[in-house]
């Protein structure tokens, strides 16, 4: 395997697809010496991730916070934290989930996303959730992961549906610990900060294939444009301009697995004005054009 295991734009934004626009689940089971360096840079994406060690271990840094995870311990990631991966004495094999936030609540505004992901999504306080020490919870959730792999490679009737259901009782444990946990009085102002952001996030989730003005962004999350701008260079690490123009490259990868589309309808497809602003674009962030893209995606051939 090479570094195309993961495609991260300058900002961190990762940029390979997980999974497909029709069934947004993806895997990998690499080593962590598969990578440059036997380090995974730092990246967000977001799609929740979940980790499961299978031997060795890996230093993980998530939010400024050093975890070790050892063989057998399983790490899920919430949506757009920031995380690396590095090994340290040994060797890790490991095996990664990414799957889309909508498989836990199947739609925007009902009771599933206001009680039970909304809250952990745009928590300040829970950037992951570690399964570790042999207890019930961590004991399940191992099943529930190898229950996942099993259905995801599997040819069973109604697999999709079945992958669905698993993630669903992986995030119910994933919601206990969220309702256990303890939220620090100091983090409020944080918390109403984050909460603009993710509302800036969620109108571009929902507008990005259509003209968006900064000043748009800024009204969706009720904030002046200094404050916004400040904010989102110091949360995500980048504008909100280069963030709207990731996540348009992001979201044309699937596309250009798909023969039949021509690069101008997939540029226009995902908001751009046209093939070359996109090839220009796509270039900058992957060292590729989107033609090159498709040509080695189509061949098998790694990024």
């Amino acid at each position: 395997m090479s570094d195309a295991l993961i495609i991260v734009s300058n900002s961190g934004l990762e940029l390979k697809a997980h999974g497909t626009p029709d069934f947004p689940v993806g895997y990998l089971s690499p080593h962590l010496s598969d990578f440059p360096s036997a380090c995974v840079k730092p990246h967000w994406h977001p799609e929740i991730e979940v980790i499961h060690a299978f031997e060795g271990g890996m230093r993980i840094l998530v939010n400024h916070e050093n975890l070790y995870l050892k063989a057998g311990d399983c790490i899920v990631f919430n949506k757009n934290v920031v995380h690396s991966q590095e090994m340290e004495q040994e060797d890790c094999r490991y095996e990664v989930f990414n799957f889309n936030p909508v498989l836990v609540y199947s739609f925007d505004g009902s009771a599933i996303a206001r009680k039970y992901a909304e809250p952990v999504f745009e928590s300040t306080t829970f950037p992951f959730c570690l399964f570790t020490g042999g207890g019930a919870a961590h004991k399940h959730v191992l099943e529930l992961v190898e229950r996942l792999r099993e259905q995801f490679f599997g040819e069973a009737m109604c697999r999709e549906i079945l992958v669905k259901n698993t993630i669903n009782e992986l995030w119910i444990e994933v919601y206990r610990q969220f309702s256990t946990q303890t939220v620090r009085p100091s983090d409020s102002k944080s918390a109403a900060q984050i909460q603009r952001l993710k509302n800036a996030l969620n109108f571009i989730y929902e507008h990005y294939n259509e003209p968006i003005t900064l000043d748009q962004m800024v009204a969706a999350c009720y904030a002046n444009k200094s404050e916004f701008c400040r904010l989102f260079k110091a949360t995500l690490h980048q504008t909100p301009f280069d963030f709207l123009l990731h996540y348009r490259i992001q979201q044309s990868l699937p596309l250009l697995c798909r023969p039949g589309l021509t690069i101008t309808e997939i540029a226009t497809t995902v908001g751009f004005s046209g093939a070359s602003y996109y090839s220009e674009v796509f270039r900058k962030y992957t060292s590729c054009s989107p033609t090159e893209y498709r040509k080695r995606i189509l061949s098998g051939t790694q990024i």
